[in-house]
């Protein structure tokens, strides 16, 4: 499932976007449907038919002798002609404002592929430098954490005067926790990172120790400079119940160039419980 806002992949079972912190409705959670809406940039021009006039030849004396029949069938071709006209130039003017409209409506473009958008000539060097980080982030995910079924997503924006604008979620699991790193680039540089980590936690993170690898914790930190444990044990102890979901602790802060989300929600006798925390941060 994509988040409806900025369209970052939204892990299973959690309810809130890793990257914007939009928060999905339980009616969104459970559904699996993505719509994307794609912007085609070939518009066919409409065709505009023209009518061929034939020849006609007239006999000099049945026109002298026909004046007034003459006289009126000049009229009626007239009128033809007119019509004519109006039924060849009306579709062409309307072709041309819709083109124009057109034009103003792809004003942007978007892809799912860096390697074709860069093929596509659309990149200004963002897009090849966040291949290479995404390549590093993927690499670091398979051979440092160890997870398995590592995904990646990719897409990018290219806005009139404003250059290209990339996005990447990497993602995978082990048998305890799903990972997922979600980046965003833009002139060039990693502009904005996104780490959210998931788990079944033995019991509530307010009385109970993290059902984590720390080595791993650790390696995540070095490598995304962020204090996971750390900001557990900060937040743990200010989360709140959910108004609109009693089994549900959250606890949410967010400023002008981080975010956190940091959520529980109690199963059965609080004997396991999903946890969920995602830390933003501003780079560049």
């Amino acid at each position: 499932m994509r988040c409806d806002v900025c369209d970052t992949k939204i892990p299973p079972g959690s309810d809130t976007c890793p990257n914007c912190g939009y928060r999905i409705r339980k009616s969104h959670v459970s559904s699996t449907a993505v719509n994307q809406t794609k912007t085609s940039t070939e518009y066919p021009e409409p065709e505009v038919f023209q009518n061929r006039r034939k020849r006609v030849r007239r006999n000099r004396t049945q026109y002298r002798t026909n004046q007034n029949v003459s006289s009126y069938i000049k009229r009626i071709l007239v009128v033809i002609v007119i019509a004519g006209v109006i039924a060849n130039i009306v579709p062409l003017i309307i072709g041309v404002v819709d083109h124009l409209s057109f034009s103003e409506e792809v004003s942007t473009i978007s892809g799912e592929s860096f390697e074709e958008g860069i093929n596509d000539g659309y990149d200004d060097g963002t897009m090849d430098y966040a291949l290479t980080y995404e390549q590093d982030i993927e690499s670091f995910l398979k051979d440092n954490l160890q997870l398995e079924e590592v995904d990646v997503n990719e897409s990018y924006y290219i806005y009139e005067d404003e250059g290209v604008q990339a996005y990447t979620n990497i993602s995978g699991h082990d048998d305890i926790m799903n990972v997922t790193v979600a980046l965003t680039f833009y002139g060039q540089t990693l502009e904005r990172q996104n780490i959210t980590i998931s788990w079944n936690n033995d019991g509530t993170i307010q009385e109970f120790p993290l059902s984590l690898d720390d080595n791993k914790l650790n390696m995540m930190n070095d490598k995304f400079n962020t204090q996971i444990q750390d900001t557990i044990s900060k937040y743990a102890p200010l989360m709140e119940t959910d108004e609109d979901d009693k089994t549900r602790h959250v606890v949410s802060d967010y400023t002008d160039n981080s975010s956190l989300y940091l959520s529980e929600t109690v199963e059965g006798d609080r004997q396991e419980c999903f946890t969920y925390l995602s830390i933003g941060q501003d780079i560049g």
